[in-house]
């Protein structure tokens, strides 16, 4: 990821955070991570969790609030560590690295061609990968206190699950 996109993202996580969104920057840091660092990933999940959880214990009266404020600072300076070691992590792997030797460099054998195909071609038309990236804009995560599921757009308006994914009226009127 350019360096340029993990500052803007980083920015964003922190202004959420300080707005008081820490379940929203959360579920961002979640699915930034969820594609390249598992282990960042885990800990961005378990962080979650246990957001979810101090709220949960709030609303029953488990805890008292001042319990709450400090469990709560607690979550946010962990979060803002993890946003920082996910941004030079990041940072890290978009450094530039050598750059490979130009093609009048090598020196390639006279019988080698660069576009042959050896067996059978199993090359996709440009056609079919736009097809397939149209279909997976309508494919959506669906996120829920009693967990998580996939579900896709049958209507503007209308999500279809799996049985699985059944979501209660009560979280659809929320949304």
């Amino acid at each position: 990821m350019a360096t340029a996109l993990v500052e803007q993202l980083t920015q964003s996580l922190r202004q959420q955070i300080g707005d008081g969104d820490l379940d929203l920057a959360l579920e961002q840091l979640s699915n930034w991570l969820s594609a390249g660092a598992p282990a960042l990933y885990d800990e961005a999940t378990l962080l979650l969790s246990r957001y979810s959880c101090l709220g949960r214990e709030e609303r029953r009266g488990a805890l008292m609030r001042e319990e709450v404020r400090v469990e709560q600072s607690r979550i946010v300076a962990a979060t803002l560590d993890l946003i920082k070691v996910a941004a030079r992590r990041a940072s890290a792997e978009s450094s530039p690295v050598a750059a490979p030797p130009m093609s009048s460099e090598v020196q390639l054998p006279p019988d080698v061609n660069f576009e042959t195909i050896i067996g059978v071609n199993n090359l996709k038309q440009i056609a079919w990968i736009d097809q397939g990236l149209r279909a997976a804009r309508s494919v959506c995560r669906i996120l829920t206190p009693k967990g998580l599921g996939t579900g896709f757009l049958i209507a503007p308006d209308l999500i279809m699950t799996n049985r699985v994914s059944r979501i209660s009226n009560r979280y659809t009127e929320l949304a």
